[in-house]
Order: C-alpha cells, then sequence, then structure tokens
C-alpha cells in the first residue's frame, strides 16, 4: 500500500517480519524492482542483516538513539 502512488521516499518498518523465506524473497525482489533506476528511495528499519544486505545501498546502524 505504501508504494501506490508512485511517492518519492517511502518509509517500511521491519516489511517482512512473519513472512516465509519463499515470500520474503519475492517481496524483497519486488522492493529492488520498484526502486532501481526509478529516482525515488526507501528509507528502511529491520533487525534482520541479510534483509538489510538484500535491499540496502547504504547502511547506517543506530546505537542508543546515535546513528553510527
Amino acid at each position: 500500500m505504501a508504494m501506490l502512488g508512485n511517492p518519492k521516499v517511502v518509509l517500511l518498518d521491519e516489511p517482512s517480519t512473519g513472512m516465509d523465506p519463499q515470500s520474503k524473497r519475492i517481496f524483497w525482489d519486488a522492493i529492488n524492482h520498484m526502486f532501481a533506476d526509478s529516482g525515488r528511495g526507501a528509507i528502511l528499519t529491520t533487525h534482520y542483516m541479510e534483509e538489510a544486505d538484500a535491499l540496502c545501498h547504504r547502511i547506517g546502524i543506530m546505537i542508543n538513539g546515535q546513528l553510527e
């Protein structure tokens, strides 16, 4: 729902929590396809480092409320 209407920035908070591995991979591929060479971006929060690696071009780690 967050990606309808082609917004410039999409905020995703733990978007694949609770998904089985196959559905998670399909979802990650869809997100990558939607943002590839589009001039749009997403801000993603996750505890799952594999998800961050699969979806993100830049990664920041927050420790005690400070971006490291």
